[in-house]
């Protein structure tokens, strides 16, 4: 026998009544009613003694589900037109019939089909029906009953319809706010929680599949609705479970993962959504944080603060600070990717900021977090290549708050520069003589391979220039010729096509960073923040923190960074690094090799207590913060960064190609304290400092050094950019580049690149084995294929840096000025 929802759905969908005379459908609503309280009454044991509990014959009960069908039907079609509501809601209202029916049920063995189908009836009734019923209070009332029957502990099968019904309720809420106050008030009757749509959907919030997606839709539902309503937000913030239960999910999720991932070869470096696809852990771990992402968007603000502080402190402290301090190099390298993953998956700014206040800002077992990150950037392992990749997530982000944490207050100070020199921070580079005496780094050895050039006549390169920047003249823009000769010098002269794409693509980067910058603080110009100023903040801040004074920064402080930590007992900047590690590795790492040197790794890197500050012995320099601007160091972010670059030859491509995208990114920055400080080859800076110009020169001797005593060098740098050309061709089709993580850069050095994309079928041509004729690398040694890759890398990556700088001088002139204004 057919259901009566199911039958009455069916039956809705075949038959209109539109043309029949309501007053009919009236007298055959009632009609049915008579006979269905018949049978009703007959086996209710307050009006028939002889009536027994649950024993209702099948005949009967067929009955009353025909004439309850037919009567549902009857409701849902009628129109009110004028009136507040038709006449057979009128009777429906006046006699109760709902939840007499209910009742009726009830008396019955109210098993879990009875749930579903009543379940069903409601759903179709608050979906289908022409009147708004859920205003009515002996229609609403019911369902409430029947909804606080489903609650605790029930068949999957009733918990697929009860979702169903209660998806549609919230949708209907987030439709008609004007009904919320029935259903506080209506639940009440029943003694239960004030809010019990709500209520039911938070089991639900992380279960997987449809179910799970459904209850997380219907809560964001509410969660709109709460955003202007405070008395809703205030209900849920004070008397439901929902933000713990959300936050401390993730916890439970997170220990799901797995904790070792797949090896997806040497270049990989970052989850990406095909690979997190794969794992139905990670999915749904996905899924629950895109849902938080999700409620902070459009919640109350009172239910967004708590929940992101759960999530800190219910999350991120507890579970996310061990995990990436695990004894295992392949523990740690997975974190540090969750990590990434989990910052490049979060859009909301309020979310995102307890991620970076965590990243930035925590201490475990005594260690800031970024310390550790930091210190990473520096070990032989896989690691470093994960950690790079974090690293450029967070510069990308364009945060204030980040950028002045891993650089910018290391040079605020400004004493890294000589005092007569630090006018020139602001010096804008009309000339672009820092792009010429960039180019001018490329070693002679490597100017005689693949050139990419094409000849064009004076008037096509003028026009070129207008529509590129709207120069009036090339005078204006390169001023007499001081751009290398294979780029831009005289008329009619070879023109390399890679730069006029280093070009475009510089602009386009350092345009984006400038708008996303324009919400700025300050302009980092060397006078606002204030040098010495910014010195005594720092060193009250650190005395506070070394006497256990700061306070616990809450996430919704505009400006924790400006409250942060103690300055750390730092690299000298003769260092080259946290850990002194050689990387003349002869041959690939095992697994097994890998994991033991990690444990030492680990066992001997210092703790930020115990290492020597730049600064002398803490005691001299917090008394006395004028000290401190008398000592160069420009952090251990851009001193490790910079100490991996120098050994540029003993990197990995892989290894190389991020370095190059986070130095450049850093580059892209407007300030001037960035820009004067990676671009500007002018500028003097105090002898212990070391620049980047400086570190170019010496990766420069270095590969002329190689190319002397390596006999095949032509022959395999030629390859060698092959080989970068032929990775290039292969990125430009892959659907990854068009994702948000893979936006930045189109370019030959990788930026912006999904570098796993390379698999094996591509790394063949240069692994020597099964290779195209004439792209195979020889089997060579490992440390002459770095070497050889980096040769080849090198010119780009000084074409890209140069591109910037140029840029930087066209754009400054064009919009660096209305920044001023603003600040």
């Amino acid at each position: 026998m057919m259901s009566t929802a199911t039958s009455c759905r069916k039956n809705h969908q075949a038959v209109s009544l539109e043309g029949v005379d309501p007053e009919t459908c009236m007298i055959v609503f009632k009609t049915h009613w008579t006979q269905v309280v018949k049978i009703l009454e007959k086996h209710d044991p307050l009006k028939n003694v002889q009536a027994k509990y649950g024993v209702i014959p099948p005949d009967e009960a067929s009955t009353v589900q025909n004439y309850v069908e037919h009567m549902l039907f009857l409701l849902i079609e009628e129109q009110a037109k004028d009136a507040a509501m038709g006449p057979i809601l009128e009777f429906v209202v006046t006699e109760n019939i709902m939840e007499k029916l209910f009742l009726w049920s009830l008396r019955r063995e109210f098993t879990d089909e009875m749930k579903i189908e009543q379940l069903k009836m409601y759903e179709m009734l608050v979906t289908q029906s022409h009147q708004p019923l859920l205003h009515h209070k002996p229609i609403l009332k019911p369902l409430m009953m029947l909804l606080s029957s489903c609650s605790g502990t029930t068949t999957p099968a009733v918990e697929v319809e009860l979702v169903v019904l209660l998806n549609q309720l919230c949708s209907i809420l987030a439709k008609d706010p004007s009904i919320l106050e029935l259903f506080f008030h209506t639940s009440e009757d029943q003694g239960a929680a004030n809010f019990l749509i709500f209520s039911l959907l938070i089991p639900f919030i992380h279960r997987e599949g449809t179910v799970g997606q459904q209850a997380r839709d219907a809560l964001l539902f509410i969660m709109s609705l709460s955003a202007e309503n405070s008395v809703v937000a205030n209900y849920i913030v004070e008397n439901t479970y929902f933000c713990p239960v959300l936050a401390t999910g993730l916890s439970g999720l997170y220990s799901s993962l797995p904790t070792k991932l797949e090896d997806k070869g040497e270049e990989w470096h970052c989850l990406l959504k095909d690979d997190w696809l794969l794992s139905p852990a990670l999915v749904q771990f996905m899924n629950s944080l895109e849902f938080c992402n999700a409620v902070i968007q459009v919640a109350h603000p009172l239910i967004r603060n708590q929940l992101v502080s759960y999530i800190y402190n219910g999350f991120l402290v507890p579970v996310m600070a061990p995990a990436l301090h695990k004894v295992t190099v392949e523990e740690v390298m997975t974190t540090t990717a969750y990590l990434d993953l989990f910052l490049r998956s979060v859009s909301e700014p309020a979310l995102l900021k307890i991620f970076l206040r965590f990243i930035l800002l925590h201490r475990h077992e005594n260690v800031h977090i970024l310390d550790t990150l930091t210190s990473r950037i520096n070990t032989p392992f896989r690691l470093c290549v994960v950690s790079l990749a974090l690293f450029k997530t967070l510069i990308s982000l364009h945060c204030e708050d980040v950028m002045l944490q891993l650089v910018l207050r290391y040079l605020i100070p400004c004493n890294h520069i000589m005092f007569s020199q630090r006018w020139a921070v602001r010096e804008r580079d009309w000339y672009s003589v820092s792009a010429a005496r960039l180019l001018a780094l490329t070693p002679v050895c490597c100017c005689s391979g693949i050139t990419l050039t094409f000849e064009r006549q004076e008037k096509d390169y003028i026009l070129w220039r207008k529509n590129m920047h709207g120069a009036g003249s090339p005078e204006e823009y390169i001023t007499g010729g001081v751009i290398d000769s294979k780029c831009i010098v005289e008329y009619g002269k070879t023109v390399d096509i890679s730069y006029l794409q280093y070009l475009w693509d510089a602009q386009t980067l350092i345009l984006h960073c400038m708008k996303d910058c324009e919400i700025w603080s300050a302009p980092y110009d060397g006078e606002n923040p204030d040098p010495y100023t910014f010195i005594q903040t720092l060193a009250e801040e650190d005395e506070a923190d070394h006497n256990g004074n700061v306070k616990l920064l809450s996430p919704e402080n505009e400006d924790f960074i400006s409250q942060c930590d103690n300055i750390i007992k730092e690299l000298d900047s003769n260092t080259t690094g946290l850990v002194e590690l050689k990387l003349l590795i002869p041959d690939a790492i095992s697994p097994v090799e890998e994991e033991e040197d990690f444990e030492n790794f680990s066992a001997d890197t210092p703790s930020t207590e115990s290492m020597p500050s730049p600064f002398g012995p803490k005691e001299t320099w917090l008394s006395n913060p004028a000290r401190i601007q008398n000592i160069p160091f420009t952090g251990p972010f851009i001193s490790v960064v910079l100490s991996k670059l120098e050994n540029m030859l003993e990197n990995s491509l892989h290894v190389n190609l991020l370095l190059i995208g986070i130095i450049t990114h850093l580059a892209s920055y407007p300030q001037p304290l960035l820009r004067s400080f990676l671009l500007n080859t002018n500028m003097v800076f105090q002898p212990s400092v070391r620049s980047l110009y400086q570190v170019l020169a010496s990766v420069k001797n270095k590969i002329e050094q190689f190319a002397s005593i390596e006999k095949d060098f032509p022959g395999l740098l030629i390859q060698a950019q092959q080989y970068l050309l032929l990775r290039v061709d292969m990125s430009d089709i892959s659907p990854e580049s068009l994702t948000k993580d893979n936006m930045q850069h189109n370019n030959i050095t990788g930026k912006g690149r999904n570098l796993s994309e390379a698999s094996q079928l591509i790394l063949q041509p240069f692994l020597g084995s099964k290779a195209k004729k004439g792209t195979a690398l020889p089997s060579v040694p490992l440390h002459i294929r770095n070497a050889i890759l980096a040769a080849a890398l090198f010119p780009e990556f000084l074409k890209e840096l140069a591109a910037l700088a140029q840029e930087h001088s066209i754009l400054c002139y064009k919009v660096f000025s209305d920044l001023e204004d603003y600040y």
